[in-house]
C-alpha cells in the first residue's frame, strides 16, 4: 500500500502539471493552507496563475509534469497547492475603490513589473521604471517561451523565479502576511521525494516476497503466509530479526511463536 505523502505528491503534480485555475476550492485544500482559510477572504496564489503560464503552454502533458515537478524542487508550488495559497482581506488582494489606495497585491505588482501578463504594462512595452525609462515589450518573450522547447524553459526558469516570485514575496512579506519560505517548501519537496524513494523500495520489496511465498506454496493469507513473507524477507536481507522487532514487538513474537508451531 502507498504512503499517503506519496500519493499527495503523485496527485498534486498530475493536477499541477496542467496548471489550471479552479474558480472553487475543496475543503481538503482549504483545511491544508498553512494558516488557515478566514471565512470573507480571499485566496491569493503565490506563484501567481499569469506568471508562469507561458512556461506549460504547449507543453505535452510529460513535459508540463517535468515543469510543475522542477519548480517544486526550487521551492514554487504551482496552481492550487495549499502551499501555493494564502488566505488575505479583499483589500489587500485587489484593493479598494479609492484613489487613495495603492491597490492590493496584484495591482502592486503589475505597477513594480513583477506581475506580468499580455495586457500588463511591461508585456506591451508602456512600463516605466524609478529612473524614467520605458522599457522594452516582452510579450513576444513570453511567446518565445510559450513556443520553445522543456530544455530552454528549464534554463530560463532560476532566473525568472528570482527576479520575479522573489519581487512578489517580498511585497508580500512587506505588507505584513506570513507564508513559507522556498527554502521550507525545498525542504518539504526533499521529503516527498524522500518517501516516494521509500515507497518505490517498499513495493520492490513486497513484490519480492510476495513471489516467494506464492512458489513456496504458502496460503494466500493468514498468520502462515505472514509467516512466509517474514521468512522470505529475512533470507533476501530485506529486515532483520532486530528490526522486525524494533517495527513492532509483537510482530517478532508472533513470527517465533509461528516457526515454532511448523
Amino acid at each position: 500500500m502507498k504512503n499517503s505523502e506519496t500519493l499527495t505528491r503523485q496527485a498534486k503534480l498530475l493536477a499541477q502539471s496542467q496548471h489550471g485555475q479552479q474558480k472553487t476550492f475543496g475543503k481538503d485544500t482549504l483545511a491544508k493552507i498553512p494558516g488557515g482559510h478566514t471565512q470573507g477572504n480571499e485566496l491569493h496564489h503565490l506563484a501567481i496563475i499569469d506568471l508562469y503560464e507561458p512556461f506549460f503552454t504547449n507543453l505535452n502533458k510529460q513535459d508540463q509534469f517535468v515543469m510543475a515537478d522542477t519548480l517544486h524542487s526550487m521551492g514554487v508550488r504551482v496552481a492550487n497547492d495549499p502551499l501555493n495559497l494564502i488566505s488575505i482581506p479583499m483589500k489587500v488582494h485587489r484593493g479598494e475603490s479609492s484613489k487613495k489606495d495603492p491597490g492590493g497585491i496584484h495591482a502592486q505588482a503589475l505597477k513594480d513589473g513583477i506581475q506580468i501578463n499580455n495586457s500588463s504594462d511591461i508585456a506591451r512595452g508602456t512600463f516605466v521604471t524609478a529612473s524614467g525609462k520605458t522599457t522594452k515589450p516582452v510579450n513576444d518573450l513570453l511567446n518565445r517561451i510559450r513556443n520553445a522547447p522543456l530544455e530552454d524553459r528549464l534554463a530560463i526558469l532560476p532566473d525568472f523565479v528570482d527576479i520575479n516570485q522573489g519581487g512578489l514575496d517580498e511585497k508580500l512579506r512587506n505588507m505584513g502576511l506570513s507564508f513559507p519560505t522556498r527554502e521550507e517548501n525545498i525542504q518539504t519537496y526533499n521529503r516527498e521525494i524522500e518517501a516516494e524513494h521509500i515507497q518505490v523500495q517498499l513495493d520492490h520489496i513486497n513484490r519480492v516476497v510476495n513471489k516467494e511465498a506464492d512458489l513456496a506454496g504458502a496460503p494466500k493469507s493468514g498468520e502462515k503466509r505472514a509467516g512466509a513473507n517474514i521468512d522470505s524477507a529475512l533470507r533476501g536481507g530485506y529486515i532483520s530479526l532486530e528490526e522486525l522487532e524494533a517495527i513492532n514487538p509483537s510482530f517478532l513474537e508472533a513470527y517465533t511463536k509461528l516457526r515454532a508451531s511448523l
